[in-house]
C-alpha cells in the first residue's frame, strides 16, 4: 500500500486472498449484479448440454478452434464488470466462449482503489443460458499516485495448442501503483475448459523498463505448466511480447 504523499516512489501489488485470480466460478446463468463466487479451487461440474452444430460445438476433437466475431461490445446476454476493458471470444467444440474483462474504480479524497475482474463464460447453444466457468480478480488498494491495472490481448489470445478442439485463452495484465518510471507487476494467464474442469496456468513477475533496466529479470512459473510444455512455450513468448515498457 502507498503510505502517503511524502513517498517518492511506490509500486503496490494488489491485496488478495491467496492467489486471487485462481477463483473458479459457480455455474449459473448470466445476471446483472450476480453475487461473486466464494474463494474456492473446486470448479463446478460441466452441465453437459446437448451438442449444437450452430454454436460450433462438436464432440470431434478435430474441430477447428477460431476467434468468434460477435455484434456489439460484449456478446448478447453478458455484461462487463464496471467499465469494459476487453473481450476475448472464441468457438470450440464446447460452444461459444467469452472472456470478459471489466474494471471498477472507487475514489476517496486522497486515494483510489481499482479492481479488475475477468469472467470466462460458456454457452453451448445460442438459445441456452450462459454458464460462468471462472472468475479472476486483481486489485490495487488505496493508490495515492498513478494506478496501473490494465489487460492486454493480441492475435495470440485464442489458440488450440494441443489440437483437441478446445480453445485456450491467453491474457496479460499489469498491476501496480507508481509515481515515476518504475516496474509494476505483470502476469500472463492461460485458461482452458475441458468440459469437466476449468484449468489455469500463469507466469508472474514485473514489467521490464527498456532500456533503463538492461536485461529482463524473468518470471515465476506455475508448477502446472510442467505437464503442458506447449502452453509454457506459448505463455513465455507472450511474456516477451507484453512485459516490456517504454517511456520514450
Amino acid at each position: 500500500m502507498c503510505l502517503g504523499a511524502s513517498v517518492l516512489w511506490c509500486a503496490c501489488t494488489p491485496k488478495s486472498k491467496g492467489d486471487a485470480e485462481t477463483t473458479p466460478a459457480a455455474s449459473g446463468p448470466a445476471a446483472s449484479g450476480a453475487v461473486d463466487p466464494s474463494e474456492s479451487d473446486t470448479p463446478e461440474a460441466s452441465p453437459n448440454p446437448e451438442a449444437s452444430q450452430d454454436s460450433g460445438q462438436s464432440q470431434d476433437a478435430n474441430f477447428v478452434v477460431k476467434p468468434w466475431l460477435f455484434a456489439g461490445e460484449v456478446p448478447e446476454g453478458l455484461e462487463a464488470y464496471g467499465e469494459l476493458e476487453l473481450v476475448i471470444a472464441w468457438l470450440d467444440r464446447h460452444g461459444q466462449n467469452a472472456l470478459v474483462v471489466g474494471r471498477k474504480q472507487n475514489e476517496t479524497e486522497d486515494a483510489r482503489t481499482t479492481t479488475l475482474r475477468a469472467e470466462h463464460w460458456l454457452r453451448a447453444d445460442p438459445k441456452a443460458e450462459w454458464q460462468e466457468l471462472r472468475v479472476m480478480r486483481e486489485r490495487v488498494d488505496a493508490c495515492q499516485f498513478d494506478t496501473e491495472l490494465s489487460a492486454i490481448k493480441g492475435d495470440w489470445s485464442v489458440t488450440d495448442l494441443d489440437e483437441d478442439g478446445v480453445g485456450e485463452a491467453t491474457v496479460a495484465w499489469r498491476v501496480g501503483c507508481r509515481s515515476d518510471v518504475s516496474p509494476v507487476g505483470h502476469k500472463v494467464i492461460m485458461i482452458e475448459y475441458d468440459g469437466k474442469e476449468s484449468h489455469k496456468w500463469g507466469l508472474r513477475g514485473d514489467t521490464h523498463i527498456w532500456p533503463e533496466q538492461g536485461e529482463p529479470t524473468g518470471f515465476r512459473t506455475d508448477p502446472e505448466f510442467k505437464s503442458v510444455p506447449r502452453f509454457y512455450k506459448h505463455a513465455s513468448w507472450v511474456w516477451e511480447q507484453t512485459s516490456v515498457e517504454r517511456f520514450d
